[in-house]
């Protein structure tokens, strides 16, 4: 679901550090390339509801982190306080997103019915990740771009810039390579 709306996963199972020490880990750890935003999702794979304690540790791993994005995914149900607690979470300016059986099978209902954009348009507004279009100042140089066996030489597109380090293409108003990490 997150490769349908354009994100691109990082790692999964990412170890959240303090200094030396794991203190949890992020299920999955994805990409937005056109918002340059990092976004943790969290999987509850159990038969009773994700409860509020694990909705805190998910929040504590976003908090240590830096990000400002999360899904928060149960299998089954979302015990009632998930939702007061996301609330609250909402309101110090973090996005997420609550996922339980019913959305969730309604995002793949959607896949089956071949309607992406339904998908791609729920999960940003969700996040409030939104498509923005940046002025282009310049066209940048052309990249070489492997397909298969040949090569072939393709311009950036105008809303795209390469990484200086490794050539990767990226949304113009990104501010770090996705593919090296490098600042740009």
């Amino acid at each position: 679901m997150l490769s349908i709306a354009g994100f691109r996963v990082l790692e999964h199972r990412k170890l959240v550090k303090v200094g030396d020490d794991v203190v949890g880990d992020i299920d999955v750890l994805a990409y937005d390339p056109l918002t340059n935003t990092h976004i943790a999702v969290e999987c509850k794979d159990q038969q009773q509801p994700a409860s509020a304690e694990q909705f805190n540790d998910f929040m504590k791993m976003l908090d240590i982190e830096g990000i400002r994005h999360g899904i928060f995914v149960a299998r089954r149900d979302l015990a009632k306080t998930v939702t007061s607690l996301a609330g609250l979470e909402r309101s110090k300016g973090y996005n997420l997103l609550l996922v339980d059986e019913s959305y969730y099978d309604a995002l793949r209902r959607a896949n089956v019915e071949g309607n992406r954009k339904k998908i791609e348009d729920d999960l940003r507004e969700a996040l409030r990740l939104y498509r923005t279009e940046v002025p282009i100042a310049f066209q940048p140089e052309a990249k070489k771009e492997k397909i298969g066996l040949f090569a072939r030489f393709r311009r950036p597109r105008e809303e795209e810039k390469a990484c200086p380090n490794c050539g990767n293409l990226m949304p113009r108003h990104a501010k770090f390579c996705a593919k090296c990490g490098t600042k740009v």
